[in-house]
């Protein structure tokens, strides 16, 4: 498995009160915010800043995040997807830094087991910094790769296990 630090299963990770979530696939380390304008705000290294309009899917948010991975954070990571609770990206999120933009060469690049309170409950997606998102249920089924924006993963939802990046 590429990314997540071997030994630490993210389901050890003790997250701080929130719906939503930042995990770093390089190191594990998870934190929670009470908003996604925090989440993401954090995740940048505090290089987005939306305003009140901004909205999950809108085109300012899509711009924020493009623009902030173009400057790489002090941490080295960039934000790479976001899975969200509910369709049209709506709910609680989850957000994944990963260490470098997905390179588009075949491989799977960035990998990571949800953490129970996140299992069977992906229903949107949004990717960026050049990457595709897969899921795996329980039993190992792959599906993918959702390219860009996916307002609903259709009979994927609720099944997600494992997020990976390519």
């Amino acid at each position: 498995m590429v990314g997540l630090v071997p030994g630490v299963p993210a389901s050890a990770v003790v997250a701080a009160e929130g719906t939503h979530c930042v995990v770093s696939a390089e190191t594990g380390t998870e934190r929670c915010y009470a908003s996604l304008e925090s989440a993401l705000s954090a995740a940048s290294g505090d290089r987005i800043e939306l305003s009140d309009g901004a909205r999950p899917g809108g085109v300012e948010l899509e711009q924020e995040v493009a623009a902030a991975n173009r400057q790489v954070g002090a941490a080295g990571e960039v934000i790479g997807a976001v899975v969200y609770d509910d369709a049209r990206y709506q709910g609680s999120s989850y957000t994944i830094t990963i260490g470098a933009p997905c390179k588009k060469d075949g491989w799977m690049e960035w990998e990571l087991e949800l953490p129970e309170d996140w299992r069977n409950r992906v229903t949107s997606t949004q990717s960026w910094a050049n990457c595709w998102v897969w899921l795996w249920d329980e039993a190992g089924t792959k599906e993918g790769p959702y390219e860009d924006d996916n307002p609903d993963v259709g009979a994927f939802s609720d099944r997600a296990w494992r997020v990976g990046m390519s």
